[in-house]
């Protein structure tokens, strides 16, 4: 297990509103996830992504944790796509991470067109992207157009995931 009590007690000195929200979080090992979560205060983390990581990139993985806290996420997600809502969390806190001079670890989700977009807007336009890729890759199966928003966005990260692959 690592020991975050020196980056969070780092953190309390340099930068006092990421230290006090992560420093109340608890560190749980998480190894059914990919890199790292928040999830009702606690900071979850997969041992083999964040053993390599230096110091700094793990104050950022900690900061990007404090700031979903901070930014009530959870809460404001409301009807949204769970998957999504994240992806638009995440390019909104990890632009004003790396604005702020915080190194990020490798293979975060950044888009600097989101720089200064709330994580409502980034939904929208993720939204709007997502279904217009879906407009233009559709077929004629008729079962389809049944289905709603939320059904839709998954089945197209399902099938964005198995192209990826």
């Amino acid at each position: 297990m690592i020991d975050f009590s020196p980056l969070k007690a780092k953190l309390l000195l340099e930068y006092p509103f990421f230290g006090t929200i992560a420093s109340g979080m608890e560190n749980v090992i998480n190894d059914n996830i990919e890199s790292f979560a928040t999830r009702d205060g606690r900071f979850e983390y997969r041992e083999a992504y964040m053993e390599p990581l230096n110091e700094g990139e793990r104050m950022f993985t900690l900061c990007n944790s404090a700031l979903h806290e901070a930014l009530s996420h959870t809460s404001r997600r409301g009807n949204r796509s769970p998957w999504l809502w994240n992806m638009a969390c995440d390019y909104a806190i990890n632009a004003l991470l790396i604005e702020s001079g915080f190194t990020p670890p490798p293979s975060i989700t950044y888009d600097k067109r989101f720089g200064n977009l709330s994580a409502e807007e980034i939904y929208h336009e993720l939204s709007l992207e997502f279904l217009d890729q879906e407009q233009n890759d559709r077929d004629s199966d008729d079962r389809r157009d049944d289905e709603n928003l939320d059904e839709t966005l998954s089945r197209a990260q399902r099938e964005k995931r198995s192209t990826d692959a």
